[in-house]
């Protein structure tokens, strides 16, 4: 079925508007939570554990047009509820704490493709969110050093008390410098972060054309729902790029009254879906890069509550990235699959993705 250009006009109004004003939503947070933040070291920003970010990927397509996807999350605080102690009063034996805080997790999932009859659609939500997280602390230790830095690090040790007798304070200024860069007599950080909970109400807007047991259809659809959000706060910057986290919401279609046709009443019905993603770099060295590649996946599973079909579906945004020290980065990305009742086209895109948001 062929899209008409006002309906390509249309969508890509709506697509447009309805973007802008998540864009300018974030930018308005922001600036909000910058000119408000209240943390201290006893309240710590590192524990606030940030979604995202929202990924811009475009290029040819594997079926020779055009296309591209914008596709991620964005966390945008606005309260610390518990924060953690000063770091620098670690206890004397390990112990747990406890912390929470609330945000809006803006998530954006839209696809467009210059072949006729294209499935383009988006889909907006914002999950205002509060979580709650615990780590381990643990009593303060020095930064654990191989003997190679260890050496360096007495040597250092050496040299300092050498400029001290001789008073040489430009001396005793750069080697100061260098115990920090080298990690000499650095403590551990007390914090091990193990886990974090959210739980959010969800409101989101959906539209653009899908398609349904072969017939593609219009949608304009506002859906509410709730859920959780399991993140695992594991180290970030050694093998992963971003928190890890599993997900289960459901979801109601409160209005479908703007869509311009009919629409099968599956896609009214009430659903399940859960979602895991991940974002780790790959052991790969390009050039002076190490750590070249980097791998994208989001999975979503749904199933329908009600009506006929009560299988479950899936749909999988995978995406490959090449980090080559620019901000734009040669992408292949891979969207396909079916999420709550509707069918995505499958776009295979070779070209290149950034950090939006």
């Amino acid at each position: 079925m062929r899209n008409s250009v006002g309906q390509r006009d249309n969508w890509t109004s709506r697509c447009r508007a309805a973007l802008g004003a998540a864009m300018l939503l974030s930018y308005s947070f922001n600036a909000w939570c910058a000119d408000e933040s209240t943390t201290t070291p006893a309240d710590s920003s590192q524990h606030q554990y940030t979604l995202g970010p929202i990924k811009l990927s475009f290029g040819p397509e594997s079926d020779g047009y055009f296309g591209a996807v914008l596709k991620g999350d964005k966390s945008l605080f606005f309260a610390n509820f518990k924060g953690l102690p000063d770091p620098k009063n670690a206890p004397d034996k390990d112990t747990h704490q406890f912390f929470s805080y609330g945000s809006a997790d803006l998530t954006l999932d839209a696809g467009w493709s210059s072949a006729p009859a294209a499935n383009n659609n988006a889909t907006v939500s914002i999950k205002p969110a509060v979580t709650a997280g615990v780590v381990k602390v643990s009593p303060h230790a020095p930064l654990p050093l191989t003997a190679a830095e260890q050496a360096v690090c007495d040597k250092l040790s050496d040299d300092f008390a050498a400029a001290l007798v001789a008073k040489d304070n430009v001396k005793i200024k750069e080697i100061s410098g260098e115990f920090l860069k080298d990690k000499c007599n650095v403590l551990k950080d007390p914090y091990t972060d193990l886990a974090a909970l959210s739980f959010y109400p969800s409101f989101e807007y959906r539209f653009g054309h899908f398609s349904q047991n072969g017939q593609q259809y219009q949608a304009n659809q506002a859906i509410v729902g709730g859920g959780a959000r399991l993140l695992f706060p594991w180290e970030l910057n050694s093998w992963l790029a971003s928190w890890p986290f599993i997900s289960a919401t459901y979801y109601h279609v409160k209005d479908n009254s703007g869509s311009t046709i009919p629409v099968p009443d599956s896609i009214k019905a009430d659903y399940i879906s859960t979602e895991a993603k991940f974002d780790l770099y790959l052991p790969v060295t390009i050039g002076k890069q190490s750590k070249a590649l980097q791998l994208v996946v989001d999975f979503t599973e749904s199933k329908a509550t009600t009506g006929s079909d009560k299988q479950w579906h899936s749909l999988s945004n995978i995406q490959l990235l090449a980090n080559l020290g620019s901000n734009w980065k040669p992408a292949l990305t891979y969207r396909e699959g079916k999420d709550r009742g509707l069918s995505y086209d499958k776009q295979v895109i070779l070209g290149v993705a950034t950090d939006l948001l």
